[in-house]
């Protein structure tokens, strides 16, 4: 009853040989590619460069070589420059600080002056006002002017 079944493929498994015709696509393929390829110049398909190439990167080196050179001669001149100016200003700036802070002290003074001056004469006008309350002299009534007679 039960036999022996033909061995065929389950669904969702591919065969373990290949056919023929599958074979030759990619080889057909590389074929093509690397006839297509030989077109080509050897430098860019090997990516060698030529000598006139090498060249031209020599002398591009030597050019950044000697701009780095002169970049480097022109810091180390202009460092102590900067030095100096910066020590130059920096005294003018203390200097200037200097000046200011007396300026300062010295309003801060006749402030303090200006205020006790204010203080004093305040206190003689309040005097002067108690002075002026306390002794209030009675004044004697306006004159009345004469009368006239009338016709």
């Amino acid at each position: 009853m039960l036999g022996q079944e033909p061995a065929r493929a389950l669904p969702g498994q591919a065969s373990l040989t290949r056919s023929r015709v599958t074979a030759r696509i990619p080889a057909g393929i590389l074929a093509a590619l690397l006839l297509a390829g030989g077109c080509a110049g050897v430098h860019d398909v090997t990516g060698t460069a030529t000598q006139d190439d090498l060249t031209q990167l020599r002398a591009d080196i030597a050019a950044l070589q000697a701009g780095a050179r002169q970049l480097r001669a022109h810091v180390e001149t202009l460092g102590p420059q900067v030095d100096s100016r910066v020590r130059g200003q920096t005294a003018e700036l203390e200097r200037q600080i200097a000046s200011l802070g007396g300026r300062v002290d010295g309003l801060a003074t006749s402030l303090t002056r200006l205020s006790a001056r204010v203080d004093e004469l305040s206190a003689r006008v309040d005097s002067l006002n108690r002075q002026l309350r306390s002794s209030t002299v009675p004044r004697p009534p306006a004159p009345i002017p004469p009368a006239t007679a009338v016709p």
